[in-house]
């Protein structure tokens, strides 16, 4: 013991709950076991399992970039993460044992500790202005039809891109009507279908970020759920900061087909900032 420093049983009690309290804090959620090794297979990228799935203790990701599992990790549009350096080019296959119980925020630090222990990962978080758009009514109002009830909607257990589709008066596939759905669909003369039902314009709003790789928010004051079909045409290239509303069909077709319009301004926006990540994972 130091000399001048008094000690006693009831203040080493206190000073062991403490460190244990912050230890606890400090301690970072992680999968029961992660492997994560260079992916040796020439299939798809696809994931599977993990909360919310049919099999919530499972985790496995094949053919998954660093960005992909960035994405995934901190729950952002690709447009919301930064890595001044880039980001390797290398495809991983990681499995994971998933504790039972575990929620998706959860889940999602659990990946984030994955690729700090494995990968080396710093990274932080800020806010910047982004092109982005505001969503609104169009002159004219909106075009939009309230959802089509049905006496048998699509079961909840089948995937949407399992979801038997019909055909509408043109011909062209989409979804069946009475349950939350979305699904991109290519029609006969080139053209994409978004194909939405009992979609609320929140769910409007994700669909068209997702869409145009920009921040978009809602002003447009509408409530409703509703169904829909927009049909338009993807540019060969992604949106860049010198391309105009009349080069994304997108935008027009929003406006033509479902009486909204997009105004383009300056978005805040949480972004993800790569400050370091090593190529290679460490050995499992």
């Amino acid at each position: 013991m130091m000399p001048g420093f008094p000690f006693s049983k009831s203040a080493g009690a206190l000073l062991t709950l403490a460190w244990a309290s912050a230890n606890a804090q400090s301690a970072r959620p992680t999968f029961e076991v992660a492997t994560v090794r260079l992916s040796t297979t020439d299939e798809g990228a696809y994931s599977a399992g993990g909360p919310g799935s049919k099999d919530p203790t499972q985790f496995t990701f094949v053919r998954a970039r660093l960005g992909t599992l960035l994405r995934r990790a901190y729950s952002i549009k690709p447009f919301q993460l930064i890595a001044p350096a880039g980001l390797p080019d290398a495809y991983f296959d990681v499995h994971a044992r998933v504790p039972p119980g575990t929620s998706e925020p959860e889940f999602e630090e659990m990946l984030r500790t994955l690729l700090v222990e494995r990968f080396g990962l710093k990274a932080h978080q800020e806010t910047r202005d982004m092109s982005g758009y505001e969503l609104s009514v169009a002159a004219g109002g909106p075009r939009l039809k309230p959802a089509e009830a049905t006496a048998e909607p699509p079961p909840p257990d089948v995937p949407v891109g399992r979801l038997p589709l019909i055909r509408d008066r043109g011909g062209e596939m989409q979804l069946p009507p009475g349950r939350n759905a979305l699904l991109v669909l290519r029609l006969s003369d080139g053209r994409f279908r978004q194909s939405g039902r009992m979609q609320s314009m929140t769910d409007i709003v994700e669909m068209c970020t997702r869409e145009l790789g920009r921040p978009v928010v809602d002003r447009t004051g509408l409530s409703g759920v509703y169904d829909f079909n927009i049909d338009f045409m993807r540019p060969p290239d992604e949106p860049t900061d010198s391309q105009t509303d009349a080069d994304v069909p997108f935008l027009t077709a929003i406006q033509a087909q479902l009486g909204l319009r997009f105004t383009a301004k300056k978005i805040p926006a949480t972004v993800v900032i790569v400050d370091h990540i090593n190529k290679i994972p460490t050995d499992n």
